[in-house]
């Protein structure tokens, strides 16, 4: 069975903004064998999505013609031969995608679902974190009724980030204004629900453990990448100086599973975000798992993106040993991403079903994927922050 076509697919819906400003369209590739089987996966671009789309062109090379006996086999090659792969976003995002699809295909093939080929399925289900659903929120007021929206829904947990415009410093009053959002979302809903914290890893070590100080009494979950991840003194000095008031999470920025081990054997960090479209796909994803339970460290794996993106992470909570809890945006990013897929996940009582069908569990409506693939150009979003969830950060200085 040899790999004979892979190809990437820019959708966008261009009456769609979005939830997040960086993320409304959507990068999917399929590769096809000999034998006629296809399967998909999906690449993280940011606002790289020129440059990802052709790392995905160009890296398909090295694919084409190839056997597909195992997909580990194949991105070890890749390794081997992309030379700057281990310093490159766009080449690790783009060997995920296809590794994702090699395996979606590799579970047709069999008849089973990927978690069965990767371990054994220890789980149908999944508890969630809901993200994505403050997307307009201000006022604490607006943030507290939200959340009580989304734990009616039966979550029971979520994640935010709080602090607007802040970056590498926070003032005293943008401090104040964060730990008022998470006090009101505390009393909306009780002690039970977990909240946990977003950084987006953008403060300096003094910010960042003024903050923890500050919102340790919410007892969130967990705090996520509270520093500026280019240090790792930096996020070993943080953990020092916060050691019993926060637990800490990183993960979602590492590029290969030898970056992870740099996190997970100095204890630096309570639980690990790998990105199934960043950190080598599938193959890499589960093996930092199994890395992480070895150094008593929990992986949760980080899913900010699209349907296909949800369906290859589910396939790896479904395999891992040692699974808490999931992020999830799907029922809070754009309708026509979950319409891309035939017969849409179920989420039940804050729980995602895991899909048991061959590969990724999933069928792709590919008629639709045709009617929203567009030319791939790099747009910067018209947004403050272009990470942030959309309209939570007020316009400031705005032309009139």
């Amino acid at each position: 069975m040899k790999i004979t076509e892979i190809t990437p697919h820019y959708l966008l819906d261009m009456n769609d903004e979005g939830v997040l400003p960086w993320s409304s369209g959507l990068l999917l590739v399929s590769a096809t064998t000999s034998d006629g089987t296809t399967g998909y996966g999906e690449a993280i671009t940011t606002f790289r999505a020129a440059t990802v789309y052709e790392a995905i062109k160009r890296t398909a090379k090295f694919y084409i013609g190839r056997e597909l006996d195992a997909p580990q086999l194949l991105l070890s090659e890749i390794k081997k031969q992309d030379y700057y792969y281990f310093q490159s976003f766009e080449s690790a995002s783009a060997a995920s995608s296809i590794d994702i699809a090699l395996w979606d295909i590799m579970g047709k093939q069999f008849g089973a679902p990927v978690s069965a080929l990767i371990g054994g399925t220890r789980r149908k289900e999944v508890e969630l974190y809901a993200n994505g659903w403050y997307s307009g929120c201000i006022s604490p007021e607006q943030y507290a009724e939200r959340a009580r929206d989304v734990i009616r829904r039966g979550y029971s947990a979520i994640k935010l980030d709080p602090f607007g415009d802040a970056f590498d410093t926070i003032t005293d009053e943008q401090l104040a204004s964060s730990v008022a959002v998470l006090e009101a979302i505390r009393n909306a809903v009780g002690d039970r629900v977990k909240i946990l914290v977003e950084h987006h890893g953008r403060f300096s070590l003094r910010a960042a453990v003024n903050v923890a100080r500050a919102i340790a009494h919410i007892a969130p979950y967990f705090v996520e990448e509270p520093v500026h991840q280019s240090s790792l003194e930096l996020l070993r000095r943080y953990r020092e100086a916060t050691r019993g008031l926060v637990s800490v999470a990183v993960g979602e920025r590492i590029c290969s599973l030898d970056e992870s081990i740099d996190f997970l054997s100095d204890h630096l960090v309570d639980f690990i975000q790998p990105d199934v479209c960043n950190i080598g796909g599938i193959s890499e994803a589960i093996e930092v798992c199994r890395i992480a339970e070895a150094n008593g460290v929990v992986p949760t794996l980080h899913n900010a993106h699209g349907p296909v993106q949800n369906a290859a992470t589910l396939q790896v909570d479904a395999a891992m040993d040692n699974f808490t809890i999931q992020e999830s945006f799907y029922e809070f990013m754009s309708g026509w991403k979950r319409k891309l897929i035939q017969g849409a996940m179920r989420i039940e009582h804050g729980r995602m079903v895991i899909p048991s069908g061959p590969g990724l569990g999933i069928n792709i409506n590919e008629r639709l994927l045709d009617e929203l693939k567009v030319p791939c150009e790099d747009k910067i979003p018209d947004a403050p922050i272009i990470w942030a969830v959309r309209g939570t950060v007020p316009v400031r200085n705005a032309k009139h």
